[in-house]
């Protein structure tokens, strides 16, 4: 963090970012890990699943504005940057994002390591509409990676493989729920983030992918069920609903 009192500048961000299509749920990506030649006790394939759904209270300026996230790989300097939300802070109250991101890679003692006690970091920009066209940081959010650290660095080699090689369990889950947005700058919130942190085998992430869309498929049933039928006039899933449910099938 800067030792003034300056908000950061997109110019001052890093030149490397990925986009991600909002409309690609369930995109995969491998990413090289950046680790020493050493020998690795194990190596195992795994992924991890990185659902932000919403996020609310954001402190931001006035106005038509947009919003953007950056994620902080906890084991490379990469990033991934997650597309615009344009809203109007007069009448927004919350902010649907719906992003998701699967990332592919290989679980090694190395990595397992990385996870003690660490976070994995992502950032809330904020892009106003201004001849300038600046960004300016809202905050960060720690999502916090120990959880995952104690469930593969307790179990044996032969344990942690029967676990990833269960496709009928769900898979570890990190973080589910709120996470309070912070100013680096004066350490108060600054908003939340709705997050689902899971690290899991593939077919792990496929049962907690269908848990979330059968759920979410109850709630949206609930709510037409309370509507008075007269008013309704044609109900459709969303495009983003059934991409989600072709990919699972």
């Amino acid at each position: 963090v800067p030792s003034n009192n300056k908000k950061l500048s997109s110019n001052s961000m890093p030149n490397f970012t990925q986009i991600l299509s909002n409309s690609n749920l369930n995109s995969s990506q491998d990413y090289q890990l950046n680790e020493k030649n050493e020998e690795e006790s194990f190596s195992l394939p795994i992924q991890m699943y990185l659902s932000i759904n919403e996020g609310r209270d954001f402190k931001i300026s006035t106005g038509l504005s947009t919003i953007y996230l950056i994620c902080r790989l906890f084991w490379s300097k990469e990033k991934v940057k997650f597309e615009t939300i344009t809203q109007n802070s007069k009448t927004a109250k919350s902010t649907q994002f719906c992003w998701t991101l699967n990332l592919s890679f290989l679980l090694k003692p190395s990595l397992v390591e990385k996870m003690r006690q660490n976070f994995m970091i992502i950032e809330v920009w904020q892009k106003t509409s201004t001849p300038t066209d600046s960004s300016s940081l809202i905050g960060t959010i720690k999502l916090p990676l120990h959880e995952f650290y104690l469930k593969f660095n307790a179990n044996s080699v032969e344990n942690l493989k029967n676990f990833l090689e269960n496709s009928s369990m769900q898979p570890v889950i990190g973080v589910d729920g709120w996470i309070s947005v912070s100013d680096p700058f004066t350490g108060q919130k600054a908003g939340e983030i709705n997050v689902l942190l899971a690290m899991g085998s593939n077919d792990q992430i496929l049962n907690l992918q269908k848990f979330l869309f059968d759920k979410a498929k109850i709630k949206f049933k609930t709510v037409v069920n309370s509507l008075n039928p007269s008013h309704i006039t044609s109900i459709k899933p969303s495009i983003n609903e059934q991409e989600h449910v072709n990919s699972i099938e």
